[in-house]
């Protein structure tokens, strides 16, 4: 049996290298505040809403973030909707005052993918930009993973979840950028919401979240370094035209199906 997603609450960091989260560190956060101050935006595609995006400051001593993607209806309507293959998250780290190794011992420096191609020193990650691994490590993989870090775990009928508990020395400043993006399935995506956010880790080693906003812009910065390091091009998002076509199509084939049925 798989180990039970993280789902919305005290899930392990993303970006371990800094700390890994043991048992007993997840243990000590368990128990997470639910009156935390939380970032709400409609995901509104050619003046079509298609669901919110929330994410909320954990709280408790040691902070991290936690929410998730919600769709109007089901993700699979809204995929087909917009002709995408799936979503997931892109996530980048725009300044680090104490960068990590990445796989190949680099030192990484910001703006770098979270997390980059390849995964971090001491954590496995796949070859693609986002933030949820889409395929598991290879059975020669010798680096910590875990698949509460792979997509399909993360995603139910409605809902794509989203959550980073980072960690660090004394001192160590992070700052985030996050994004929900559509993957069409041929090494394309477009950009549909995005937050910012901040973590500084107190004398405690605890890890603070210092600031949470939304309404991310994706600058032109971004899209060369997604290009750069792992081909995938950004591209607009569906015209008007184009979505009421895909939807027409759509149509076309469940009358089909039913007529054969």
């Amino acid at each position: 049996m798989k180990p039970q997603k993280p789902s919305l609450f005290c899930a392990p960091d993303r970006a371990a290298p800094r700390v890994r989260l043991l048992a007993a560190t997840l243990i000590a956060i368990a128990v997470c505040a639910v009156n935390a101050p939380a970032v709400q935006m409609d995901v509104s595609v050619n003046g079509t809403n298609y669901g919110t995006v929330t994410v909320t400051n954990s709280g408790g001593a040691s902070q991290g973030l936690q929410g998730n993607f919600t769709a109007n209806t089901t993700l699979a309507r809204m995929e087909a909707a917009l002709g995408q293959d799936h979503l997931n998250w892109l996530q980048i780290v725009t300044a680090d005052n104490m960068p990590p190794l990445g796989a190949g011992s680099n030192v990484l420096t910001a703006p770098y993918l979270d997390p980059p191609v390849g995964g971090y020193i001491d954590q496995w990650a796949d070859q693609r930009p986002w933030y949820f691994d889409e395929v598991s490590p290879p059975a020669t993989n010798t680096v910590a993973w875990t698949n509460a870090y792979l997509l399909a775990n993360n995603v139910t009928a409605t809902q794509l979840n989203y959550f980073d508990f980072p960690g660090g020395g004394t001192g160590t400043v992070v700052n985030f950028v996050t994004f929900l993006v559509s993957d069409y399935g041929n090494m394309t995506y477009s950009v549909l919401s995005g937050f910012t956010w901040s973590v500084s880790v107190n004398a405690m080693t605890n890890t603070v979240i210092t600031s949470l906003a939304g309404g991310a812009v994706f600058s032109n910065s971004y899209s060369a370094l997604v290009q750069n390091q792992t081909g995938w091009v950004l591209v607009p998002e569906p015209s008007a035209l184009l979505l009421a076509l895909i939807g027409l199509v759509t149509a076309i084939g469940i009358y089909r199906n039913r007529t054969r049925g």
